[in-house]
């Protein structure tokens, strides 16, 4: 299976985001993403802020462990570990693993889609009651 390009690109966005958000708010408990990311240090960064990379991250934050850790490790690149490694700490083979980091980044994209649209209904909502769109 091949990388499905919208994901990836997704992705990145959402590393740069990640960076950026702890500007907003207090430094958030060490979780998996934040152990596969390592440590900081870089500067100011400069992040994408958008609806869309907020609902992506709702999507990703909302994977069980084992789909997250395949769609970090395969679309964020983001190895702490070889994959060979990673996939025998989940106790599934290799190219399982691969195919959880795929089937995840489909359920991702889907859960991002949904949410931007809900929001975006949301918001037509509210400029209806108010009497402006």
């Amino acid at each position: 299976m091949e990388l499905n390009q919208r994901a990836y690109e997704l992705a990145q966005i959402w590393i740069g985001w990640l960076d950026t958000r702890r500007f907003f708010a207090p430094p958030a408990q060490k979780d998996t993403i934040a152990m596969m990311m390592g440590g900081g240090g870089k500067g100011e960064p400069d992040g994408e802020l958008s609806a869309e990379i907020f609902a992506f991250n709702l999507a990703v934050v909302s994977l069980h462990a084992d789909q997250l850790v395949p769609f970090i490790a395969v679309y964020c690149r983001l190895r702490p570990r070889p994959v060979r490694v990673l996939a025998e700490e989940l106790h599934i083979s290799r190219p399982t693993f691969y195919k959880y980091a795929h089937l995840s980044a489909i359920q991702i994209l889907a859960d991002t889609d949904g949410i931007v649209l809900r929001y975006r209904q949301d918001l037509a909502s509210l400029g209806d009651k108010h009497g402006n769109i």
